[in-house]
C-alpha cells in the first residue's frame, strides 16, 4: 500500500544542496569508525522487488500503483547496478457547476450540478544503469551513469542523462555501507509542452544504509545534477522491518526536485514533489 502525499512549494531547496555538500564529509568522519570491513560483498547477483498500491473514495477518488527493481552483479573489480522504477496514479474529485455570475448550477429538484473531473497526476517510468570499476580495494571506483525517465503529467516527455565519475565506499556487507561520488555528464530534457533542454551538468550522489538490531534497517540516498538549466534532486528516506525471509516491510519517503530557473534573481525557487509510502519489499536473490 503506498499513500502519495502532494508537498508544496519550498523556499529553502537549497537544504537538500547542502546536505549533498556536507554529508560526504560528516558522514565519512562517522562511518569510519564504524565501518571495519570484514569481506568483500558476495559475488554475483543480488535483487530485490517492491511493490504497493493505494486507493481513496468518497467525494474524491484516488489510487495509485508503484513498483521497482533493484538488482546488482559483482565480479571481480566490476559491479553493476540496474534500477527500474514504475509509479501511476490517478484522481477525480466533483466539481460544482458554475454559471457565468459564478453561481452554482442547480438542477430540477434544487440539488446543484456536479461535473466529475479525472486526470492522472503520475505515470512515471525510469531504467537506470550504473556500472562501477574498483581500482584500490574495493573502495575507490570509477563509475558511469546512464538512465531514461518519462512522466507526462510532469511535462517530461523524455528525460536523459549520461554521467561518469568517481566515488569512494565503505561498507561491512550488503546492509551496512556508505557511497559517495561526485562526477560530470550531460542531460537532454524534452517536454511534453515542446520545450527542449540539453548541456552540460555536474553529479553528486550519496547513499547510506546501515542495519538496526536483527529485523530493521534504515536506508538514505541523494542523487543530484546541477549546472543546467534544469536541475534535479531526489532525496529519499526508508525504514525496512523484515517480517520474514524474503519479505520486509517498508516504510519510506522521497522528495523530488525537477524545475527550470526561470527566475535568475531566485534561482532555488523551486516545486516539490513528495510520496510517503508502505509497500513490501520482497529480497529475490
Amino acid at each position: 500500500m503506498v499513500a502519495d502525499r502532494p508537498f508544496g512549494r519550498t523556499t529553502r531547496p537549497i537544504v537538500p544542496l547542502l546536505f549533498a555538500a556536507l554529508f560526504p564529509f560528516v558522514a565519512g568522519e562517522a562511518s569510519a569508525a564504524y565501518f571495519k570491513p570484514k569481506k568483500a560483498l558476495p559475488e554475483g547477483w543480488n535483487a530485490t522487488l517492491e511493490f504497493g498500491a493505494h486507493a481513496t473514495s468518497g467525494a474524491s477518488r484516488t489510487s495509485s500503483l508503484s513498483g521497482g527493481a533493484e538488482t546488482t552483479f559483482r565480479g571481480g573489480r566490476w559491479e553493476h547496478l540496474v534500477v527500474v522504477k514504475a509509479l501511476q496514479s490517478r484522481s477525480s474529485i466533483a466539481v460544482k457547476r458554475r454559471d457565468e455570475n459564478g453561481d452554482v448550477v442547480l438542477d430540477a429538484r434544487g440539488e446543484p450540478v456536479s461535473d466529475v473531473i479525472r486526470d492522472r497526476t503520475n505515470d512515471r517510468r525510469f531504467v537506470g544503469l550504473q556500472p562501477r570499476w574498483f581500482f584500490r580495494e574495493k573502495k575507490n571506483y570509477l563509475f558511469a551513469i546512464l538512465d531514461v525517465e518519462s512522466n507526462e503529467p510532469a511535462d517530461i516527455e523524455h528525460s536523459s542523462r549520461q554521467i561518469a565519475g568517481i566515488g569512494y565506499r565503505l561498507f561491512t556487507d550488503k546492509s551496512n555501507w556508505f557511497t559517495a561520488g561526485i562526477g560530470y555528464g550531460r542531460k537532454a530534457l524534452s517536454r511534453v509542452s515542446g520545450d527542449e533542454d540539453q548541456g552540460g551538468i555536474g553529479y553528486v550522489g550519496v547513499a547510506f544504509t546501515r542495519l538496526i538490531g536483527e529485523r530493521a534497517k534504515f536506508e538514505t540516498a541523494l542523487d543530484s545534477d546541477f549546472g543546467g538549466e534544469n536541475r534535479f534532486t531526489e532525496l529519499t528516506f526508508g525504514l525496512t522491518w523484515k517480517l520474514g525471509a524474503p519479505v520486509a516491510l517498508k516504510i519510506g519517503y522521497e522528495a523530488r526536485m525537477n524545475s527550470d530557473i526561470s527566475d535568475p534573481r531566485n534561482p532555488f525557487d523551486e516545486s516539490v514533489d513528495a510520496r510517503a509510502t508502505i509497500s513490501l519489499e520482497i529480497d529475490v536473490l
